[in-house]
């Protein structure tokens, strides 16, 4: 564990082990907020969460040129508007 780290847990901070984890901690509060009706969010900000999501996860250049053509759209949609 990094000097960060621990100095972070030992003031009771909430701590991750990768990006991976924070990512899916950020995920899931929000869920709870647009669930509880504080927060709402458009489908482009879900689209941006699970493209985090997936780059984190994977390497293929396959799926980036997938969340590319996603961000594409989700722009054409946002210009639409």
């Amino acid at each position: 564990m990094t000097k960060r780290r621990t100095e972070a847990k030992a003031a009771g901070e909430k701590v991750f082990a990768s990006d991976t984890d924070l990512l899916e901690f950020i995920k899931n509060e929000i869920a709870k907020k647009v669930t509880g009706g504080e927060i709402k969010l458009k489908v482009g900000d879900l689209l941006k969460i699970l493209e985090m999501q997936k780059k984190l996860a994977s390497d293929s250049k396959a799926e980036e040129k997938f969340w590319e053509m996603i961000e594409r759209i989700r722009q054409e949609e946002l210009k639409d508007e």
